[in-house]
């Protein structure tokens, strides 16, 4: 099934936390999802409010635009897969093609002919003009079903567009008019290529006793303080009995400075659990390096990329399963590769080498523990950034000469990783913070 997301230029719902949740849950339930953004269609409903057709015109395009380029944005900063996202410019690709018109000539057709689904059609579309405060007429209420219609038309033909079985109508509240319009409430036809998804956000789940802080930088100015976790990663972020220092650090201590906030380390922590600490409130912000991928895209929010980390594989120079090749290492159910479970080892594992035994090092230990398994022999493989590994022969002599990277392709990295700092999801504000000081310094 497709989820659709339709986003009405000018309806208020749609600010940047609730297109950012919708987009996040149905990329999450469904690994792929489209947007349309309305113009052409809206232009009648600014009609039905006493606009000019001038007016009316440019006011659906400008609101258009506008959504767009949020839309835009928040893709951007969710890391969202340009694979898993649909965009679709109505006005290009939708208003003239011939099969749309087919089904919205019969969508009119049965608001014409069918009183109920007239009624209904009429109920919705007065409700979005109350809601504008303006006075209208009946035959306001006329124009202003132009919009829901071609929606339902859109959804209609919108299996045949995208080659799919099936496609959802993604929306934060009910739309009745349209869950009645497939389920034969209008006619004896059962939509089964059809269906409807309610995807509301927490706001609007609870009813919280108290307005005071929306957001988790309401909070950390009401208390002055940053609370932060973090696990101690060479020169990035070193911990030397309760002295910190290193560059995520100083980025860190730069932005409370400069805010007049105070930083509070509350754990040394283990990347495994990273995102529930931070979205349960816990802590603020995890202030080592981490890196965002697929997965903890879709839990938390990153900041800027500080830098980037090229990934490669080591094995022990002595492991004869070094020379093999990537199909024959795939292939071996004997292959032990060191991890930390739930860590970026842990997923590139199953990724790369599903077939392989995972031998897992102690949550807490050393970020180099993976490595000084495979050269006591305890794992054949581990997988881990080439500058690390340099810093980390550096300062073990004795274990340069055991340790064998491996890349299997021209010396090209296995991936490429940014290392950031994470935050809690759908906390845009905090996020525009960080960015802002890492901006100021290293960009």
């Amino acid at each position: 099934m497709l989820p659709i997301i339709w986003m009405s230029p000018g309806n208020s719902y749609f600010k940047d936390k609730e297109v950012a949740y919708l987009l996040k849950e149905a990329i999450k339930k469904y690994d792929k999802a489209v947007i349309l953004i309305a113009d052409i269609p809206a232009i009648s409903t600014y009609l039905a409010m006493w606009y000019n057709l001038w007016r009316a015109r440019e006011k659906a395009i400008l609101k258009w635009n506008n959504i767009k380029n949020r839309t835009k944005k928040i893709v951007n900063e969710l890391w969202i897969d340009e694979n898993k996202l649909i965009i679709v410019d109505r006005d290009v690709e939708i208003k003239d093609n011939s099969e749309y018109i087919k089904r919205y000539d019969i969508i009119q057709r049965l608001y014409k002919n069918n009183l109920k689904f007239h009624k209904e059609v009429n109920d919705t579309s007065e409700q979005v003009l109350k809601n504008s405060w303006k006075d209208y007429s009946v035959g306001d209420i006329e124009k202003a079903t132009h919009y829901l219609l071609s929606e339902i038309a859109f959804l209609e033909y919108s299996p045949h567009f995208f080659w799919v079985d099936k496609v959802a109508y993604v929306y934060h509240k009910n739309w009745f008019v349209f869950e009645d319009y497939i389920s034969w409430i209008f006619d004896d036809n059962f939509k089964s290529y059809l269906d409807f998804v309610l995807i509301e956000s927490p706001y609007e789940t609870y009813l919280p006793t108290s307005n005071q802080y929306q957001t988790r930088l309401d909070i950390i100015k009401s208390r002055w303080t940053i609370k932060c976790m973090f696990v101690p990663y060479f020169e990035y972020f070193k911990v030397d009995w309760k002295n910190y220092s290193g560059l995520f650090f100083e980025i860190l201590n730069k932005m409370a400075l400069d805010n007049w906030l105070k930083v509070e380390f509350t754990e040394q922590t283990w990347y495994g659990v990273i995102s529930e600490r931070l979205n349960s409130g816990f802590a603020d912000i995890f202030c080592s390096p981490i890196w965002p991928t697929k997965k903890r895209k879709l839990e938390n929010f990153f900041s800027k990329s500080i830098f980037q980390s090229n990934i490669f594989a080591y094995f022990n120079s002595n492991n004869p399963y070094a020379k093999q090749s990537l199909e024959s290492l795939q292939k071996n159910q004997k292959l032990r590769i060191a991890v930390k479970e739930n860590d970026i080892h842990h997923d590139l594992a199953q990724e790369f080498f599903p077939n392989a035994r995972l031998v897992r090092v102690p949550q807490l230990s050393d970020i180099s523990e993976v490595v000084k398994f495979v050269i006591e022999n305890k794992a054949d493989m581990t997988f881990w950034e080439d500058k690390l590994t340099e810093k980390y022969l550096e300062e073990h002599k004795l274990a340069q000469n055991t340790l064998t990277k491996k890349s299997f392709e021209n010396d090209i990295p296995i991936t490429i990783y940014d290392n950031c700092f994470a935050l809690p999801w759908w906390e845009f504000e905090l996020k525009e913070m960080l960015d802002m000081t890492i901006q100021k310094l290293y960009w």
